[in-house]
């Protein structure tokens, strides 16, 4: 693993550990499932439902690049594992 990996899988377990995105991503995902549920019209449904997915879909891309760089690691590199770790609490 390159020194530039590392780094890259360290800022998203930075990311994902930030209070400030924690606390948008929940304030955002709650506004999504609201709207998508009291929606009455089919196309807003789904597009309440597919911004509700998408932001998911970037929380599980940066605790992949975490991931991916444990694994290459071996789980030997405590830093990596110590993020790895607390971004599995999301």
């Amino acid at each position: 693993m390159t020194q530039e990996e590392r780094e890259r899988a360290l800022e998203a377990g930075r990311i994902l550990n930030s209070s400030l995105f924690r606390e948008v991503f929940e304030k955002l995902d709650k506004r999504y499932v609201s709207a998508w549920r009291n929606s009455t019209l089919k196309d807003s449904r789904e597009e309440w439902w597919m911004m509700q997915f998408v932001l998911g879909q970037v929380k599980n891309e940066l605790f992949s690049e975490l991931q991916c760089a444990a694994l290459k690691m071996n789980g030997k590199d405590e830093t990596v594992n110590a993020a790895l770790n607390a971004a599995k609490d999301l």
